[in-house]
């Protein structure tokens, strides 16, 4: 065992927590129980729509249910933070993501009802993910060769947000009724959810649902600011959601059509005024691409960066302050004027059908198409400062095939089309006004600039320039039974298109007023008069493939051992690939790297679980080995204020996780948990230096380091029981350990330790079935600094009590 200043390490802490001794299992029969409560699978059995082949979960999926969603966080991140292996990426009380086992936005495919999300979450951590958690039936996490059905970059799952937004069966007694309410008094959260489903004849189905939740800023144990405050500003949110869906069914299947509108409003905490006037310097290395640079600043390569790379924040150095939570913005801030936020508004038009038994040797057809229309402003009082839009197009075709020769399988095709851009009107020197119109209703844009724009103010304006998105994928997922050995393999390609409409016009004008100019620093090589470069402007088109194989044997009625291997590849997104500028919600400039390579990884993942009448337990250990893995690496930090770039590198995440339950009285099961992961980063590029006399590129190699942002280790047990046969509680206890293993320019994060409580009270009184909840967490009020989240040195909630009452009927 390994033991560092008399602690046990979390990496073995784990293991121990998830493998007793075999002593233990002599108190267990061979009967099969209900399966472990975090994974919220319900007797009768639950069918996982995210693998469709099998329609059962894997002993490493994770399914929530919807009874756990109506307690939990109204983010999706935050409501699956408790599950295992996963944490969250916070961010104040209007989004959050969710991390698994390190792997996060483009790596975790975050899918609704088996259709991609288009939104701009990827863009930046606090655009909200556009799922309501709180009106779906369940989430699923889905892992193995059923990912390659989504995507070819998720080694750590794919996240299912499954609702009945679509009809797919008519409501037994001809209509379904499912009405929540809560109350949170830590921030005064009021919610309301509504669910209603109606049948008209034999074959005609409708939808309703409906959200709404208004949330002030949440209180905390310990804020500092320019003053102690009990409570993180800017961390309120007001939400409005509604669906409506239309379905017709009949013997052999169903089609149906479903309208989603999706408004929110929510703070950007941790905001500093002082840095809206700050500035970067970042490149100017290459006197020969400045000209082009200017018109569009996203085709800056590693030559054109200057190092070392500065702010300019006018003569006031304050900026530079050190870090701490006595001084968590890293410069004194007035907390009284109040920080800026997001005004989001989406709409979403789905379409899905299913057709059973059409053909020979198919089981079903499945066709689903998706329409999304996004469109978020974070604003700065009535000042817009960035504008972000997404419009795409989402079609889905898969067929599943009868067995054959043991092999039971689907195959299909999925095409999806967006067009993306995010918008610096600053920039630009326009006031940008909006009409003001009621909440939820998208704001008109009408600029009015105080000077006529040169080209080169107007294409500097995009933080991310207007492009076209395009991307074919083929996939196919078979799977094979003999005996006691389910084996399971699959495969995905995808070819992606990325195009930038440039202004070939201004380029031109642009190299003409640059070519032949004298050289100002140097003799340009030699040379009198500078020989400008010339950059590519081709449309960026690449093809990655995914393959997955795995084989689960059921050695005993009890015991099963699981072994999986991917070899996983992706290309750089739009994001990663010419983002450049100011990220208001971070406190940092972002650049993209427009030379990024293919990512690859090749991942495996080795699984036991073991399920009795009293004592049931699951442990897995991974290792995930990169090729070119990117990341967004820190070049400068002063305070709390950063400058980030996408680069890559070779890296490898390992981890463990498991869980152990035991049966205690058949009223009570006591539990306990834990997962770690470890990332690491090398054979990273090198930066580059300009000698004294300007004229060559110095490298100057880095160290191998820590990768960023990785999830602190966790311990904990928790204990449920059945007080009475309507009366039931919770109780569980998780420590986060210390995260001290991190990367250059980024900060420790403190332990905690997180207590959480709930009782539930269930009934049914005139045919109406009721449930009151009541759910404390933190009741402990300790101070939460989240490691994984980008604002680090704002508190997490502190003590936080729910009350609730949901009906179904």
């Amino acid at each position: 065992m390994t033991v560092t200043s008399g602690k046990v390490s979390p990496f073995f802490a784990v293991l121990m927590a998830s493998c007793l001794s075999r002593a233990l299992l002599a108190h267990a029969e061979n009967k099969q129980v209900v399966f472990l409560d975090e994974i919220s699978v319900e007797s009768q059995g639950v069918a996982l729509s995210g693998d469709p082949i099998s329609g059962l979960p894997k002993q490493n999926d994770i399914l929530v249910s919807k009874q756990k969603l109506k307690t939990g966080s109204s983010t999706l991140g935050n409501a699956l933070a408790g599950e295992l292996s996963v944490h969250s990426n916070q961010f104040g009380g209007g989004a959050s993501a969710p991390i698994i086992r390190g792997q996060e936005t483009v790596r975790l495919k975050v899918l609704q009802n088996g259709s991609d999300v288009i939104d701009m979450s990827q863009l930046s951590p606090d655009h909200a993910i556009g799922v309501d958690t709180l009106l779906a039936d369940r989430v699923e996490v889905v892992r193995g060769a059923s990912t390659l059905l989504y995507a070819t970059a998720s080694q750590a799952g794919v996240i299912n947000v499954v609702d009945k937004r679509i009809p797919t069966r008519l409501p037994d007694k001809g209509y379904e009724v499912d009405l929540g309410w809560r109350y949170n008094l830590n921030n005064a959260e009021k919610l309301t959810t509504l669910g209603l489903s109606v049948g008209l004849g034999q074959h005609i189905a409708l939808r309703f649902e409906g959200l709404g939740r208004d949330a002030k800023d949440y209180h905390v144990p310990y804020f500092k600011s320019n003053q102690v405050l009990k409570y993180a500003p800017d961390t309120y949110n007001k939400t409005q959601a509604t669906s409506y869906g239309l379905s017709f069914i009949g013997e052999r299947g169903y089609v149906g059509f479903a309208y989603n509108q999706r408004a929110e409003k929510y703070g950007i905490p941790g905001h500093n005024h002082f840095h809206d006037s700050c500035g970067p310097h970042i490149w100017g290395g290459n006197v020969r691409n400045d000209y082009y640079l200017n018109l569009y600043p996203h085709l800056m390569g590693d030559t054109d960066l200057v190092t070392p790379h500065d702010f300019h924040c006018g003569n006031d150095h304050s900026h530079s302050a050190g870090f701490s939570h006595e001084q968590p913005y890293g410069v004194p801030h007035e907390h009284s004027v109040a920080g800026p936020y997001v005004r989001l508004r989406s709409t979403r038009y789905d379409i899905r059908a299913e057709l059973n038994n059409p053909v020979s040797y198919i089981d079903k057809f499945r066709l689903s198409y998706s329409n999304t229309d996004y469109f978020h402003d974070e604003r700065d009082g009535n000042i817009p400062v960035n504008l972000f839009v997404a419009k795409g197009d989402n079609v889905r075709f898969e067929f599943l095939h009868q067995p054959m020769a043991g092999l039971s399988g689907i195959w299909g095709v999925q095409y999806q089309k967006q067009q993306r851009s995010a918008n610096l009107p600053r920039i630009a020197h326009c006031t940008n006004r909006y009409e003001v119109v009621p909440f939820g209703e998208k704001p008109k844009f009408k600029p009015r600039c105080t000077q006529k724009l040169t080209a080169e103010k107007r294409h500097a304006a995009w933080v991310l320039p207007p492009h076209q998105f395009k991307q074919m994928g083929f996939f196919a997922v078979e799977q094979w039974r003999w005996k006691k050995v389910l084996v399971e393999a699959g495969v995905r390609t995808e070819k992606q298109k990325i195009a930038i409409d440039y202004d070939i016009g201004a380029i031109e004008q642009a190299k003409a007023r640059a070519s032949g100019k004298t050289c100002l620093f140097s003799p340009c090589d030699g040379k009198a008069v500078i020989r400008v470069n010339t950059p590519d402007l081709s449309a960026r088109v690449e093809r990655a493939t995914s393959y997955s194989l795995s084989t689960t044997w059921s050695m005993t009625p009890d015991y099963a051992l699981m072994l999986g291997y991917s070899h996983n590849e992706r290309s750089p997104t739009p994001m990663e690939l010419y983002h450049h500028g100011r990220n208001l919600a971070t406190n940092s400039f972002k650049y993209g790297n427009k030379d990024l390579k293919k990512e690859v990884s090749n991942n495996i993942e080795l699984g036991l679980s073991y399920i009795g009448e009293k004592l049931s337990y699951q442990v897995s250990v991974y290792y995930y080995r990169f090729k070119n893995r990117i990341f967004s690496q820190i070049l400068r930090r002063e305070g709390n204020l950063t400058q980030t770039r996408y680069t890559q590198s070779q890296a490898k995440y390992y981890g463990a996780e498991g869980r152990l339950d035991y049966q205690l009285t058949p009223a009570t099961k006591l539990g306990i948990f834990g997962d770690y992961v470890r990332g690491k980063l090398f054979d990273l590029p090198p930066t580059y230096q300009r000698d004294a006399l300007f004229t060559t590129h110095i490298p100057i190699a880095q160290p191998d380091q820590d990768a960023p942002r990785v999830p602190p280790a966790r311990l904990g047990f928790r204990v449920s029981s059945e007080l009475t046969e309507k009366l039931s509680t919770t109780l569980d206890y998780t420590y986060v350990y210390k995260q001290h293993k991190v990367a250059p320019l980024e900060h420790q994060t403190a332990a905690y330790s997180m207590l959480n409580m709930g009782l539930e009270y269930r009934d049914t009184f005139a045919g109406i079935g009721y449930q009151f909840f009541l759910q404390g967490n933190n009741l402990l009020n300790r101070r939460v600094y989240s490691h994984t989240s980008f604002q680090p040195f704002v508190p997490q909630p502190g003590r936080a009590v729910i009350f609730g009452l949901n009906l179904r009927f």
